[in-house]
């Protein structure tokens, strides 16, 4: 299938998404296993994560340690089963954790301010700042991947983990992943996890989902993608960014009330009712 361009600064176009790559080189898989070390912090490039679901056996490690690495104790990143194991095939399970859009329009509609992309890649949230609207929860085109509690609409969500990763670790769900040998969940710079996981598509016949606009890409085996499920995880059921910067657009401005929203609206019609009157009025003028 025909590969997507790449831009000038190295990274994918971001329109669309890769389907069914080639291998790029004749090296192994680009995953470094078993240790904390190799953060890609220092090395001022953009961060961005893997998560090969043909690998992932639900072993719910990666929650336990996002737990662990939190003082709150709430995990940022879920495992959702789209399919049981079935026969001699395997669970077909999906982490999600936030996925870090290049323009995020939970940051966007943020009514505390407490959302901010990093020039790293990761989008992180000021929890002191959340005063618990649920407006990122709302404009965010991909499920589930903000976290929030019931009670309170408190937000949690997934910053790759900041604290680690400035002290030269790897984020606690991929140790967490690559201690148990599974490797679904590889950390790197985005040109480093794209050659791991276009290898990976070559081996398995897989195809490399990039949700548009993210600093995150996601393998599947290609019989798999074309599932219902899947595809209402990542938002493809509708074009992003589309949908999602309506509900941000509409979101970022509810808070002032429907005036300006029934006026917005107002002026539209009003607008295309005149533009539509001089339209006519010429076709008159030409008839005569």
């Amino acid at each position: 299938m025909k590969q997507e361009k790449r831009t000038s600064t190295g990274s994918l176009s971001r329109r669309g998404f890769l389907k069914g790559l080639a291998v790029t080189s004749a090296g192994g898989l680009l995953v470094v296993v078993g240790g904390e070390g190799n953060s890609v912090a220092a090395e001022g490039a953009q961060e961005a994560l893997l998560i090969d679901t043909t690998r992932c056996r639900h072993c719910t490690k990666c929650i336990e340690a996002c737990q662990a690495a939190h003082e709150d104790g709430v995990s940022r990143i879920s495992v959702t089963v789209v399919r049981e194991r079935e026969g001699e095939r395997d669970i077909l399970a999906v982490p999600m954790h936030c996925l870090h859009c290049n323009q995020p329009a939970c940051v966007d509609v943020c009514q505390g301010r407490a959302l901010t992309k990093t020039a790293q890649g990761p989008v992180i949230l000021d929890q002191s700042r959340c005063v618990g609207c649920l407006s990122c929860a709302n404009a965010c085109p991909f499920r589930p991947t903000i976290q929030h509690a019931l009670g309170n609409g408190q937000v949690f969500k997934c910053d790759l983990c900041r604290e680690r990763v400035g002290a030269g670790k790897k984020p606690a769900c991929v140790v967490a992943c690559e201690r148990m040998g599974h490797n679904a969940l590889v950390y790197g710079t985005f040109d480093q996890v794209l050659e791991a996981g276009t290898q990976r598509a070559a081996e398995v016949n897989g195809v490399l989902l990039y949700p548009e606009g993210t600093s995150t890409l996601v393998l599947f085996s290609a019989e798999e993608f074309g599932q219902p499920a899947i595809q209402d995880l990542f938002g493809l059921t509708a074009e992003y960014p589309g949908a999602g910067r309506v509900r941000a657009t509409i979101t970022r401005y509810a808070h002032l009330g429907w005036v300006p929203v029934i006026g917005g609206l107002g002026y539209t019609i009003l607008s295309w009712r005149k533009n539509r009157m001089a339209d006519l009025a010429k076709v008159r003028r030409e008839e005569r």
